[in-house]
Order: structure tokens, then sequence, then C-alpha cells
């Protein structure tokens, strides 16, 4: 083979490469940067929550709690899910539908089934993927939440972005 078409391929081909790699970096890196927006965010939300919780009122044979949400920073939709469990599990961090018992009620109302990705606030964990009861709420509101008083109950708060929910707060129910 001749010289001048060898180089000529070689140059070709690097160039073919490059433009690959480079292809490939910026999907990554703009992967990331979204990923931290959405982070940032969902942190900021996150950090404006005040919640506060009522004794807990037994009616009936379940625990009947008001839950008030209050957020400095943030107004808009957010999404809740609020089951029950054994309480040997109260006050685990890693507390996730998975290990729910049943869906409380949550203003009266069982909420609806959802299929999604649930992450934590810092998107570092998928803390939960799958089907869960979610009830939508705004970022100021009270919620009166309700369970067999022989469980215990958390409310997971998440803000949607896209096809993600990510969690901006909680609160335990005992």
């Amino acid at each position: 083979m001749n010289n001048p078409i060898t180089a000529f391929i070689l140059v070709v081909v690097t160039l073919i490469l490059a433009i690959g790699v480079f292809t490939l970096a910026s999907f990554y890196l703009g992967a990331q940067a979204v990923n931290a927006g959405i982070a940032r965010e969902a942190e900021n939300t996150a950090s404006g929550f005040y919640i506060q919780r009522t004794p807990t009122i037994i009616v009936s044979g379940n625990k009947s709690i008001a839950v008030s949400l209050e957020n400095f920073n943030y107004n808009g939709t957010i999404y809740l899910t609020a089951f029950y469990f054994k309480p040997s599990f109260y006050g685990n961090p890693s507390i996730t539908p998975q290990f729910a018992i049943g869906y409380s009620l949550v203003n009266g109302t069982p909420g609806k089934m959802v299929n999604g990705n649930f992450y934590s606030t810092s998107l570092s964990n998928e803390i939960y993927e799958g089907s869960v009861r979610i009830w939508t709420t705004k970022a100021s509101s009270v919620l009166n939440v309700s369970f067999p008083s022989r469980y215990d109950g958390v409310i997971l708060l998440f803000q949607q972005f896209g096809n993600k929910y990510v969690e901006v707060g909680y609160v335990w129910l005992t």
C-alpha cells in the first residue's frame, strides 16, 4: 500500500474516533449537569420545609395525625407517599415503600398508584423503583393521615423532575 493512502486512512480513522469520544463525553457531561441542577433545586426545596405534626389520636383502632407542611423556598406541587410498617423499622433512615405493610389514608383518600423511580435528595441513591401510592398536595398544606394503631408510619415528600421523584422531606408518624 502507498504511504499517502495509509496516512489518509489513519487521519480519517483518528477523526472518527475523536468525534465519537467527544460525542460520548458531551452526553455524559450534559447528563451530569442536568442531575446537578435537579439536586440543587431539590436541596433548596428540602431546606425550606418546616413540618409540624399533632399528637396522635386513636379513633376506632386507627391512629390519626395532622401534619402541617410549610415551605419557604417552594410553593409548587409536592408528591407524597404515606405508608405504615412494623414498629421495629421506626427511625430507620433507609425506610422505603418496600417495607410497607400498607398505605395510609391521607385526607380520607387512598391516593393513586404510580410507577416511578424515587431518589434521595442528592440523586446519589435510587431509594425505590416500582409502584407506589402517591398523593399530590401543595408545599404549604395540612394533611390528615390515618393508619392502623398497631403500626408506625412515615410520610415521604417528593418533588417531581420529569420521570424522577426526588425526596425533599419526611416525617415519622407514631
